[in-house]
């Protein structure tokens, strides 16, 4: 395996499949030029994704299991370690999501850029963000 060298918000994920011309030019050229198992989600982003498509904010061609599937195999998936659930709710964020909090604990943990255009988690400078 590759050794990880960026971590994907959850838009950034679904952005890169379904529509690249809404990421950031930086976060662009990461992703398609950036070997497939050198990029990472948190294991909560496919919880994310899950819930979303539930209360119907997302919607994919393939069914919900199939898509994770295939996400599964694109990305390296990183499952939430003792560390990083111990700070993800003492980060100092403005909002209380857990799944924010989960994936920037994680970029900061593993000290790993986050390519993310989410105005609070740049905003809070807690780790390296790339847009």
């Amino acid at each position: 395996m590759d050794e990880v060298t960026h971590l994907l918000d959850t838009h950034t994920l679904i952005w890169a499949q379904g529509n690249p011309a809404e990421l950031g030019a930086r976060a662009r050229a990461i992703i398609q030029t950036a070997p497939r198992k050198s990029l990472a989600i948190s294991d909560f982003t496919l919880l994310e994704i899950a819930m979303l498509t539930n209360k119907g904010r997302l919607e994919f061609s393939l069914p919900l299991a199939d898509y994770l599937d295939q996400v599964e195999q694109d990305l390296v998936i990183l499952p939430l370690r003792a560390a990083e659930a111990a700070i993800a709710f003492a980060l100092k964020l403005p909002h209380s999501d857990p799944f924010d909090r989960v994936i920037v604990a994680t970029a900061q943990c593993r000290k790993i850029p986050l390519l993310t255009r989410d105005r609070q988690m740049i905003k809070a400078d807690l780790v390296e963000t790339i847009w």
